[in-house]
């Protein structure tokens, strides 16, 4: 027996799509701990995002805070993308009273605690060239994109229990069109005490990817001798000029280390930055290249720092 078909409702009405609305910014994070930590311009704070099911960082800064500054971290995170050494920035708000940025949270802690908390112990060449490995990965990958960070510190790296290191901070980055195949020099004066490149300090227009080399090479330094090459000097106007005139790169006597790293170390300290390798090239030299990149067995400790 044939049943019959209802007939077709022609006059059906149809679906109304559901509309999509972008959560605002207090309902997309919520608040773990509202101090986490403090910033150079303001404070973190660490957050969970209700979209991504992640933890973040939020930078929390005052909207007096140079909006260059501001600016220049933002346009960085979003031309930088993603990048496995480089903390990526998830959003920005821009409210009355504060500028806010969220970034991937980080587990872990700077490199200067790290270093702290071993008593500034000089770290083995194969550790020392795992953390570099990481950082010129970074630094390569921002300069390939016309991006110098410009502020290159151990309180701007991060290392997990893992050694796996984060770069982080471009609040003082300089980006230039990606147009430009000549290099943009710089005048303005960045940087920070015991890490800045010579020619800053001598207020000459510099090559701002030449000065990331030169302060990569003082945490190269650090790292393998457990002091900084330079930290009898500080910014003191003439005094520290006079004294970058005459700088010469001096290795400690009772620490052991292979001469292809000291000439790494020397070539990356290099007064004159127009003899000073570019990132590419440190990548590419024989130290970095003489052993295979192992994980370092490292005696870590649990403390969760993030920026």
């Amino acid at each position: 027996m044939m049943v019959d078909t209802p007939p077709r409702n022609e006059f059906a009405l149809p679906k109304i799509p559901v509309r999509y609305r972008e959560p605002t910014w207090a309902e997309r994070y919520e608040v773990e701990k509202d101090e986490y930590a403090k910033g150079s311009y303001g404070k973190i704070i660490l957050a969970n995002d209700r979209v991504t099911k992640q933890k973040v960082v939020i930078k929390q800064i005052p909207s007096s805070t140079p909006i260059k500054m501001i600016k220049s971290e933002v346009d960085a995170g979003r031309i930088i993308g993603t990048h496995s050494n480089i903390a990526a920035l998830i959003s920005y708000e821009e409210q009355t009273d504060y500028h806010y940025m969220a970034f991937q949270f980080i587990p872990g802690e700077d490199m200067f605690s790290y270093l702290e908390f071993v008593g500034f112990s000089p770290r083995s060449e194969q550790e020392t060239r795992f953390i570099m490995a990481q950082i010129l990965s970074a630094l390569s990958y921002l300069h390939a994109k016309k991006i110098a960070h410009r502020d290159i510190k151990l309180e701007n790296i991060l290392i997990d229990q893992f050694g796996k290191v984060t770069v982080i901070d471009f609040g003082l980055c300089a980006i230039q069109d990606s147009k430009d195949t000549k290099v943009q020099l710089r005048r303005e004066w960045c940087g920070s005490d015991n890490y800045i490149a010579p020619e800053i300090v001598r207020k000459i227009a510099y090559d701002p990817y030449k000065a990331d080399v030169f302060s990569i090479g003082v945490v190269l330094f650090c790292l393998l001798f457990g002091v900084f090459p330079f930290e009898n000097l500080r910014v003191c106007g003439t005094n520290l000029r006079e004294a970058m005139r005459k700088l010469k790169v001096r290795f400690p006597n009772d620490v052991l280390v292979t001469d292809e790293a000291k000439d790494l170390v020397i070539r990356m300290l290099e007064d004159d930055a127009t003899k000073r390798p570019t990132i590419d090239e440190v990548i590419n030299h024989v130290w970095m290249t003489s052993q295979p990149e192992l994980t370092p067995k490292q005696e870590r400790h649990s403390n969760d720092m993030c920026m």
